[in-house]
């Protein structure tokens, strides 16, 4: 990066004396020309400006590369394994400073009230696989992987409704009639991930309290019609924001789908402006109907690039190798507990 705002700055010192030789270039011409490479040299010195609040990948006590093996990574925290695209590195983020402090303090109770408490992360994005091209940061395309963002969708396997029978609800008892269910539970709950997308546009840290927007779930939960029969939407925890400088989140389109590999879910497309970077995003949220742990998840895949510029790979090339797999949670029956934190009992 140093190199790139060097040049930039030599090449507005030559436009500088060629103006003073060139009675034709006009003072404002000039100082538009000084204007736009000053804005080119504040966005370089930030490589991660489109990611989300908080979340840089040369942050080495939150991140760490994901080797591929036989070309293929797997995180059995997040429950995924994907081929590793040509010319791509892996990397899982995971900012679980809060996750410490509260395990220090129950092993040393008497530092309570003396450590100073972290600052709270970015909710909506405290973990997840991000993959990077080498191009990055001249081009903003990136591939992040996890299951949750400001909410997390749950259901029950098939296996239990096979083992209660007797549910005070319409009973799933074959696998085609299970998967219907959830295909009409995903219909209603469109709204929902309509709701909560475009999460990027906005800041989570350090913010100040007069100036807080509440995130939605986007349901009417009065409504008997929003109601679903197995999936669940549930917040991932309290969390407030607060507009970017120079962000904005364009019309966002969803529409439901089914890959080949019989996952279920959605297909969200939009555009997204982060700190005036203009990018277009395609999210997908999936889920396995043949998963069974005693929680099941859906998956959710964002694909990002700069508006206007072609794909260095497509959705539809890394979706066709991308596997869920059984997760390994923290928390067995709460996967919003990633880090294990509601699991530490302590009286501050």
């Amino acid at each position: 990066m140093k190199k790139t705002t060097i040049f930039i700055i030599a090449l507005t010192g030559l436009m500088t004396l060629s103006a003073c030789n060139d009675a034709s270039s006009s003072y404002e011409d000039i100082k538009d020309k000084m204007s736009r490479a000053e804005e080119l040299n504040k966005s370089d010195t930030d490589e991660y400006v489109c990611f989300p609040d908080a979340v840089r990948l040369d942050d080495e006590e939150h991140t760490r590369e994901l080797e591929a093996d036989g070309g293929r990574v797997a995180y059995d925290r997040l429950g995924v394994s994907f081929e590793l695209p040509d010319g791509f590195n892996a990397y899982i983020f995971e900012q679980d400073d809060l996750a410490e402090y509260y395990e220090e303090i129950s092993v040393h109770p008497e530092k309570a009230g003396k450590i100073p408490k972290p600052d709270d992360p970015n909710y909506t994005c405290e973990e997840g696989i991000f993959l990077l091209n080498g191009s990055f940061p001249y081009l903003h395309e990136f591939i992040r992987v996890g299951y949750k963002t400001s909410v997390i969708f749950e259901f029950s396997p098939f296996s239990w409704y096979s083992e209660h029978p007797d549910v005070q609800i319409k009973p799933a008892s074959t696998r085609t009639e299970f998967a219907d269910m959830l295909r009409r539970d995903i219909e209603k709950l469109i709204p929902a991930f309509i709701a909560n997308e475009g999460l990027d546009a906005y800041d989570y840290t350090h913010l100040d309290s007069a100036h807080k927007e509440w995130l939605e779930l986007g349901l009417n939960l009065n409504d008997p019609d929003s109601m679903t029969e197995d999936i669940n939407i549930a917040p991932v925890n309290n969390i407030f924001r607060t507009p970017a400088d120079d962000s904005s989140v364009g019309d966002i389109s969803c529409e439901q789908i089914e890959l080949e590999n019989g996952y279920l879910g959605v297909r969200l497309d939009y555009e997204l402006k982060r700190h005036g970077v203009e990018m277009e995003k395609q999210v997908y949220w999936l889920l396995d109907p043949e998963a069974d742990e005693s929680i099941c998840v859906m998956r959710r895949i964002e694909f990002s690039k700069d508006k206007g510029s072609q794909w260095l790979c497509s959705p539809e090339t890394f979706l066709k190798d991308f596997d869920i797999t059984p997760p390994d949670y923290a928390s067995p029956y709460d996967p919003t507990d990633y880090f294990g934190v509601e699991s530490i009992s302590i009286d501050e």
